[in-house]
């Protein structure tokens, strides 16, 4: 039962993602348009000019994968060292816990910086991290409050989706010069 209560709670905050970015920016403002989520394999949305840009998911979807586990990775290793490296502490290694706390940060920074990079930063790269952050801490509390480590699978999958939304919600065209 409180697994699933969980799975709700992090299915609403990823529903509220887009939510967070129409609240950005004001909506009686003249020089700024709400601009239309792009379709799904990029075609493109437009800006308040009425020009078209391309946004494409799966290359959005590709760069938070890459960027999630490099950070995993890079995380994990920086944590372990700041950890106390391979020193035995009793029966433990002691850079284990600092080794997972540093690939769940790592991945929580860079997955949605890799989303913003794939998007040629044209998006909202504070927006996804915030994002990113807040369902990371989400999860985790949920997972151990409903002692499912099940749960835990999710919070990667609703950080890329909300970094996706976030990304495609708030890009903008890329300034040309003349």
């Amino acid at each position: 039962m409180n697994a699933r209560r969980a799975l709700v709670a992090v299915l609403l905050v990823l529903g509220s993602a887009h939510a967070v970015v129409a609240q950005g920016r004001p909506a009686g403002s003249p020089r700024w348009q709400a601009p239309a989520l792009a379709p799904a394999y990029g075609f493109g949305t437009t800006d308040s000019l009425g020009r078209s840009y391309p946004v494409d998911t799966p290359l959005l979807v590709l760069g938070g994968l890459v960027g999630g586990a490099a950070g995993l990775l890079g995380g994990g290793a920086v944590g372990y060292a700041f950890g106390g490296g391979g020193r035995l502490c009793g029966d433990d290694p002691c850079g284990l816990e600092g080794g997972l706390l540093g690939a769940v940060g790592g991945e929580m920074l860079f997955l949605p910086l890799g989303v913003h990079l794939a998007n040629h930063s044209r998006g909202n790269y504070g927006y996804s991290l915030l994002a990113s952050v807040g369902l990371g801490l989400l999860g985790t509390g949920l997972a151990s409050t409903a002692n499912s480590g099940t749960l835990l699978l999710a919070v990667p999958i609703a950080q890329l989706a909300s970094s996706v939304i976030i990304e495609r919600a708030t890009s903008r065209p890329r300034k040309t010069s003349r």
